[in-house]
């Protein structure tokens, strides 16, 4: 028994060890990789049209560069200052599985609706616990963060490892949940697919492996764990930037695979899809639905006469969109036929009589659609 007492003593002062005599070089590496995270932000914001599935890989990034510098800064502090202010770490750890959960959701299938109370829900940990870290009810509150590092071998167990540890649970209860919604792309030929194959599979055993470190870490207080773990997210940056350059339409030649397999049940068993195209070439085409703004999947459906499920899996696999894309679709070029034709009609005018209820949302829409503003247009047209 003493041995073994000894022999793990020896281990655990020469994890230490290590990590004191290369911690600067750990501190500069995720500090690098946390730069970089914030440079391909900068790189996508620079490109001014923001899909969803952009906006949740900034928003991911933003995270991943706040943990690491948050990392990097205290595992030598000579080299910039630790973060300010609450534990912020606290309520990103809780925003990053949703946040990632979307960001895939979205690449491969970009036209996905999601129902808003789902994204509510989802969202409702990371407020949360960012209204509790800020309140003077989180009991570490006062606590600095260079505080918690130099106490962390020897504290016990309390509030904050509590809400990280319940934070890393729920990150991996999400990316087990991505891992098995997407194992239909581990089965993507050889030949065709062999560099993006790999991607995925080191993607989906990072994915898993980094917060199961992380919660080994903080229940046992061991920061050679939360290292690793950090190695890892680190590495997930520069493989992910390689990766965007090597295969700039990344998931492009994976949306196809990915709709197919949404749909491989499909819900249009026993419809006549001839006849359901019919019914509603004339309802867009000649009744002009669209221009009712209070137009919905449901009320499309119903006078289709089919389920409102049906008509998303009828219209994503006929036009590859949603349903909200292929309306505004009509309202645009609606908007755009205004504009050329009817000067005199303002451009809130053009806005209601185009089927669209407020004027910001046609000028966001108008503006993602056709690259420029309604006033824009209208005068490179006049």
């Amino acid at each position: 028994m003493v041995t073994i007492w000894s022999c793990e003593a020896q281990i655990f002062s020469l994890q230490y060890w290590f990590l004191n005599r290369y911690r600067r070089v750990l501190g500069y590496f995720f500090l690098f990789c946390a730069f970089l995270a914030l440079l391909q932000v900068v790189a996508r914001l620079s490109l001014g049209r923001i899909t969803p599935r952009h906006g949740y890989l900034i928003l991911t990034l933003m995270i991943l560069a706040y943990i690491l510098y948050f990392a990097g800064t205290l595992f030598d502090r000579t080299i910039f200052p630790p973060p300010p202010g609450l534990h912020w770490h606290i309520p990103l750890l809780f925003a990053l599985g949703p946040s990632i959960h979307y960001f895939l959701k979205f690449a491969l299938l970009p036209d996905e609706e999601i129902p808003p109370r789902r994204i509510v829900l989802q969202w409702f940990l990371p407020v949360l616990s960012l209204m509790y870290v800020a309140s003077p009810f989180y009991p570490q509150r006062d606590l600095s963060l260079l505080d918690l590092l130099f106490a962390f071998k020897e504290k016990s167990h309390d509030t904050h490892d509590v809400l990280v540890l319940i934070a890393f649970s729920v990150n991996t209860v999400y990316y087990v949940f991505n891992g098995w919604g997407a194992r239909f792309l581990l089965k993507l030929p050889l030949v065709e697919f062999a560099g993006i194959r790999l991607y995925i599979i080191i993607f989906l055993i990072g994915s898993l492996i980094t917060p199961v470190l992380a919660i080994l870490g903080v229940a046992m207080h061991r920061i050679d764990f939360l290292s690793v773990s950090c190695i890892l997210i680190s590495l997930s940056i520069i493989f992910g930037y390689i990766g965007s350059i090597r295969y700039p339409e990344f998931f492009l030649p994976l949306q196809e695979v990915a709709r197919n397999q949404k749909y491989q049940h499909s819900q249009l068993k026993g419809v006549d899809l001839g006849l359901l195209e019919e019914r509603l070439d004339l309802l867009f085409h000649e009744e002009k639905v669209w221009l009712d703004e209070r137009l919905s999947v449901t009320r499309l459906a119903r006078l289709l006469q089919i389920t409102p499920h049906q008509l998303s899996e009828y219209i994503n696999v006929r036009f590859a969109k949603s349903f909200s894309n292929l309306v505004n679709t009509h309202r645009v070029e609606e908007a755009q036929r205004l504009l050329r034709q009817e000067p005199e009609k303002s451009i809130i005018e053009v806005a209601f009589a185009s089927g669209f209820g407020t004027k910001s949302h046609f000028n966001s829409v108008f503006l993602k659609s056709v690259g420029m503003s309604p006033l824009q247009y209208r005068r490179a047209h006049a």
